[in-house]
């Protein structure tokens, strides 16, 4: 699938996406983490987009400025959802309020002045045409004991529930097989059949066909997906990375809304998985 081009508008009546940001504490601890959450909300009709934004759209980023000895960790993002946008075109995005999640750790040591801690959000959201804007907003925490903020870890533990997340009792293994990729996921117990309704999200833009459906396939402790390598992409991926969103009602997975998938590619099947 080419490239799409998208169509910006030079002058919105109004950005069509609102940014607001929290720490999850009113004040830090030297040397500990403090989480932050950044959420966007696209107004009704539009959407934003995930770290790999599918066929068309650009990834929220944040770039912070931060006192001298503060670092920041990749920024999380919530489970996606598949988004049309056009014949046989997919973006992935939100086209609610989604909030984006990302740990501070200031040094260990630190005086007694407040840190102001700045981030400058990029964002695009699109309807039939697309918007690009961007959101400056500042944080200002003192040292002390942490003191938790009663309203923004609301907002942070609401978001923790939309994060994919990596099981240990998952068993995950990916590999070539006539043209495709194909991913299985083997779990301690039979899976339900509502799995059946799972999708991969590729992190790597380019990696797989968007327009392609997924094959998916269930028989006792394992899932299987069958992907199509995209034929636009610079070399054919040599790992799997992304997320696999599942049902909400599968509670085998602690009602988790995905799971992270990092795995090699390997050139093909050697041994037969144990279902």
């Amino acid at each position: 699938m080419s490239p799409v081009l998208l169509a910006f508008s030079a002058l919105p009546p109004a950005d069509p996406c609102r940014v607001e940001a929290w720490a999850g504490s009113k004040t830090y601890r030297p040397g500990n983490p403090v989480t932050v959450a950044v959420r966007l909300t696209p107004d009704k009709g539009w959407h934003t987009y995930w770290v790999n934004p599918g066929d068309s759209g650009s990834p929220p980023a944040l770039d912070w400025k931060l006192p001298r000895g503060w670092s920041a960790a990749a920024v999380r993002f919530p489970v996606p959802k598949r988004i049309p946008t056009g014949e046989g075109l997919f973006s992935f995005g939100y086209e609610a309020p989604n909030v984006l999640l990302q740990r501070l750790t200031p040094p260990v040591t630190a005086g007694k002045e407040p840190s102001e801690l700045t981030v400058t959000v990029s964002w695009v959201a699109c309807r039939e045409e697309c918007v690009a804007g961007s959101s400056t907003l500042k944080i200002t925490l003192r040292p002390g004991g942490g003191e938790r903020d009663p309203v923004a870890s609301e907002v942070i533990e609401a978001a923790e529930k939309r994060m994919p997340s990596a099981l240990p009792k998952i068993g995950l293994r990916s590999f070539r097989s006539g043209g495709r990729i194909r991913l299985d996921v083997t779990g301690p117990v039979p899976w339900t059949a509502d799995v059946a309704r799972s999708y991969f999200f590729p992190a790597d833009k380019d990696a797989l066909d968007h327009s392609d459906g997924q094959g998916v396939a269930v028989s006792g402790r394992l899932l299987s997906l069958t992907l199509k390598p995209s034929t636009f992409g610079s070399a054919p991926p040599h790992r799997l990375r992304g997320v696999l969103a599942v049902p909400d009602s599968y509670l085998f997975l602690k009602k988790t809304p995905g799971l992270v998938i990092d795995v090699p590619i390997e050139a093909s099947k050697l041994t037969e998985v144990s279902r």
